[in-house]
């Protein structure tokens, strides 16, 4: 086959490395940077380079390889799939024509004609007839909605797409899965395994892993977690019915260097970042026919580079794969006893990208349905990921799909249908308040405030000075949200600043004075319990603010007596907040509340 790959990062070199030893021909390479796309070229002796893949000749390949972030999936999927979309349906009008024309010049012209389309090259390049197959590296993209989209273009164009997970290629996977299906080991009861790598220990360089803005809000779950989810799938074959997750973080902030590095400490010249999706990560799931499922993901466990462990306890055996001695899979089936099989000799993981290539490649040839993960299994997948993040901000087990349905058990009991509308409920109140706070942002061409952390949009300046020369006031409207974290890092103002509540969920302002004291105003739209509309910070004030629990977001106006200007503004360091005031309970609350940290 001859492929293009869109891409010049590590995976795109374990791609071009795979490709080259499963016997395709690699005719083309697209990158966004001009010097890694000459090295690349170089490297792996490509001779068309391109610095966008919708300059690709369509004409002189067969397939596609993604190899680029997550966010960009999407688009370069969906042009693939409707260039394929307008072959399919060029082709069928190409035949409708043909059929015309035969019913006129009679059964032996018939053949005749078929014979002729099949041979023409240029209605037929390439050995996939002129349709591109596609393989894009996992997650198929970030987006349920636009996952969906996908699919269907899939099964409009008629598209031979590859999602990949790898894992499924390992010689002992495939003898796992063969085993189980084969009966011998009886009903699977329990399921248990890790995932873990030390990727994400600072010193780590700041990319679109940490971006929670351009979709990212997973990290361990949908980067290393959706492969162990893949291999539950692969392996046992049953639909989820109940899942919860557990997220926690090694630090809430790292910093940023300005050489986009990022670090445990804060030193000079370098920002804070909050990290705002999980490194490490607890998942449990309940599958259909009973087995239990529980996987312990880390993307900073020291030592360990890439490290996966699976142990399956059946009702009439053990099966135990780890991936540090991948050729072995230990197994028993009588009491006492136990044994190791050996599939292959050291196989690793670019034998796998081979492997899965090689199978899906042939599969082509040999009108096969390949192993590799299809386009609904990995949109499956991300479902699965999103329901885990949806558990852990929910804090509870949540109902995954209809498999209850397919049980042959007792109808669901009051709890179980009260915790259906639950979830209906608070999924459909999500979505429209995720939906208000993009437009709010965007309608008030926002920004993020650098230090302090919060969206902002100035409104208004006053035209008038007064005896010193200032302006006599200014306004802006401010905007705290859950995603991506929005708040008020403590700073104060040598001018007076009047807070306004205008829409959303409550927030708090912590208010610190030079006594000592501390003191909390909630604002918010529920006078009746002691929520205020609006409150004026005195001068020289210490101050911060963020949401209150389980709010998804606040817009807030801030009007500034004499003008804000920003030597009126003096950014407070958390280290002088905690050494003054560290014992207080309304600190404590503020950082647990902004880095989610538990305090005993």
């Amino acid at each position: 086959m001859r492929v293009g790959i869109i891409g010049t990062g590590f995976i795109a070199d374990v791609h071009a490395a795979a490709l080259r030893a499963s016997g395709q021909e690699i005719v083309a390479i697209c990158g966004n940077v001009e010097a890694a796309l000459a090295s690349f070229s170089k490297k792996w002796g490509i001779a068309s380079s391109y610095a966008d893949y919708r300059d690709f000749p369509l004409e002189s390949l067969d397939a596609v390889h993604i190899c680029t972030p997550p966010n960009t999936h999407y688009a370069i999927a969906k042009y693939f799939l409707e260039k394929n979309l307008d072959l399919e349906e060029n082709r069928e009008l190409e035949k409708n024509l043909d059929l015309e024309k035969n019913r006129e010049l009679g059964t032996n012209r018939i053949s005749e004609i078929n014979f002729n389309i099949g041979k023409n090259p240029e209605k037929n390049p390439g050995k996939n007839k002129g349709k591109l197959a596609i393989v894009c590296e996992k997650p198929l993209c970030l987006d349920i909605e636009e996952g969906k989209e996908l699919l269907e273009l899939v099964k409009q164009s008629g598209t031979p797409f590859g999602v990949c997970f790898h894992n499924r290629f390992y010689p002992a996977i495939r003898k796992m899965r063969e085993l189980l299906q084969g009966g011998e080991l009886g009903r699977p009861i329990l399921l248990y395994g890790a995932y873990e790598q030390e990727f994400h220990i600072p010193p780590v360089p700041y990319s679109w892993r940490f971006d929670v803005k351009d979709g990212n809000h997973l990290r361990a779950v949908s980067e290393i977690g959706s492969h162990v989810l893949d291999l539950t799938h692969f392996l046992l074959e049953k639909p989820v019915i109940t899942l919860q997750a557990t997220f926690q973080n090694r630090n809430h902030v790292l910093f940023k260097d300005k050489a986009g590095m990022l670090w445990d400490k804060e030193d000079a010249g370098k920002l804070p970042v909050p990290i705002e999706n999980e490194d490490t990560a607890v998942l449990n799931m309940q599958l259909q026919e009973g087995c239990r499922v529980t996987l312990a993901l880390s993307e900073v466990s020291h030592g360990k580079q890439n490290h996966i462990f699976l142990n399956l306890i059946c009702e009439k055996g053990r099966l135990g794969w780890d991936n540090d001695r991948a050729d072995l899979l230990s197994f028993s089936s009588e009491k006492g006893s136990s044994k190791e099989l050996s599939l292959g000799m050291q196989t690793g993981y670019k034998d796998c990208f081979r492997e899965m290539f090689s199978d899906f490649y042939n599969a082509l040839a040999e009108g096969r349905t390949s192993v590799m993960a299809t386009p609904s299994e990995a949109l499956q997948n991300e479902e699965l990921c999103e329901a885990f993040y949806r558990s852990a901000k929910a804090e509870k087990e949540f109902i995954f799909s209809d498999a209850l349905e397919q049980e042959k058990a007792k109808p669901d009991s009051l709890e179980e249908a009260d915790l259906k509308e639950e979830v209906g409920n608070y999924g459909k109140e999500k979505c429209e308040k995720k939906k208000r706070k993009d437009f709010l942002i965007q309608h008030y061409s926002m920004e993020l405030l650098e230090g302090e952390h919060t969206f902002f949009s100035e409104c208004y300046h006053s035209p008038n000075r007064n005896e010193e020369g200032k302006l006599l006031a200014s306004t802006m409207y401010g905007l705290y949200c859950k995603e991506p974290k929005s708040y008020s890092d403590f700073h104060k103002l040598s001018h007076e600043e009047i807070w306004t509540f205008l829409e959303g969920d409550p927030f708090t302002l912590y208010l610190l004075y030079e006594d000592g004291s501390v003191d909390t105003v909630t604002l918010g739209s529920d006078l009746a319990s002691g929520q205020l509309l609006q409150y004026t910070v005195p001068v020289g004030v210490m101050q911060a603010g963020c949401l209150k629990p389980g709010g998804e977001y606040a817009l807030y106006s801030c009007t500034v007596v004499p003008a804000f200007d920003w030597q009126c503004f003096t950014m407070v360091s958390t280290e002088e907040i905690m050494q003054k005031y560290g014992e207080k309970q309304e600190i404590k609350d503020f950082y647990q509340r902004l880095y989610k940290r538990i305090e005993k």
